[in-house]
């Protein structure tokens, strides 16, 4: 008796689910009536897909050109070669400038200085590296293996004195 009703009950499921799968059919075909000759149905399922999860990550996840700080970093690229990146802003740029006694901030220089800091502290061993205002990242090469580093950006003025913006984290490589 229990048996009978079961089988009952699931011949009942059984049609009603292939009811279902008919209408299903009939939308797809549908759907393929309207796409013959361009696109087949899971292709435009992809696409969908593809677009909508772009959109939410485009829409989530966007990375901004600049974050507002002042920041410079050194990361070791190999033993002989540092990649130096750096972000400033405006106003960053101005008071140095205006520091180093420019009054046209076209007129001024860009310099990024390394300072090699093996025998301590001495800020007396240094190379400049001329940068434009375009400029936020650059390689520095040929140093010297097992030495440790530090760089600044700023600028010049006319009696060669150093005015800092941004100061780098030390690099051993």
């Amino acid at each position: 008796m229990i048996v009978d009703n079961y089988k009952k009950i699931f011949i009942e499921e059984r049609e009603d689910m292939s009811e279902i799968r008919e209408l299903y059919f009939d939308r797809l075909e549908g759907m393929n009536y309207l796409l013959e000759g361009s696109v087949s149905t899971s292709q435009l399922t992809q696409q969908k897909r593809a677009n909508l999860s772009a959109k939410s990550i485009n829409s989530h996840y966007t990375i901004p050109d600049n974050y507002n700080s002042n920041k410079l970093f050194l990361e070791a690229k190999n033993p002989i070669t540092v990649y130096a990146y750096w972000e400033y802003t405006f106003d960053k740029i101005n008071k140095a400038a205006f520091s180093a006694g420019y009054e046209d901030i076209r007129k001024v220089n860009l310099l990024l200085r390394i300072y090699d800091l093996t025998e301590g502290n001495n800020l007396e061993d240094y190379s400049n590296l001329e940068v434009s205002f375009a400029d936020d990242s650059c390689y520095i090469n040929n140093l010297k293996q097992g030495h440790k580093y530090l760089a600044k950006l700023g600028v010049v003025d006319r009696s060669d004195k150093f005015h800092v913006m941004i100061e780098s984290n030390q690099i051993i490589l």
